[in-house]
């Protein structure tokens, strides 16, 4: 992932879905299934290519000024509710051809 996406936006809330390490986790590791604020998003030209990192506003790193978590780690909160889901799905229903006899 090279190009921020538009949800990744200073005040946007995302869910963490994957707060894995693959050595020891920092003072303030990420916690699967919590929800943060991002702070900030830029990208990260990394030896494996260029990454979209973001700071987040719960997760303070004192000694790692600039420190970001990778944005796979993850998705953007949705707060549609389950009535404003069946009204969409609703709307597709209706527009589904008769079947030819």
């Amino acid at each position: 992932m090279s190009v921020i996406p538009s949800w990744a936006v200073p005040g946007a809330r995302v869910v963490c879905v994957d707060a894995k390490w693959s050595s020891e986790p920092p003072a303030d590791p990420l916690r699967l299934g919590l929800v943060y604020t991002i702070e900030s998003a830029y990208i990260w030209d990394a030896m494996i290519g260029a990454q979209v990192v973001v700071r987040l506003v719960e997760i303070d790193h004192p000694f790692l000024p600039g420190f970001g978590y990778l944005l796979d780690r993850f998705r953007p909160v949705v707060t549609r509710s389950l009535e404003q889901d069946v009204a969409e799905f609703r709307k597709l229903l209706d527009h589904i051809p008769e079947a030819v006899a």
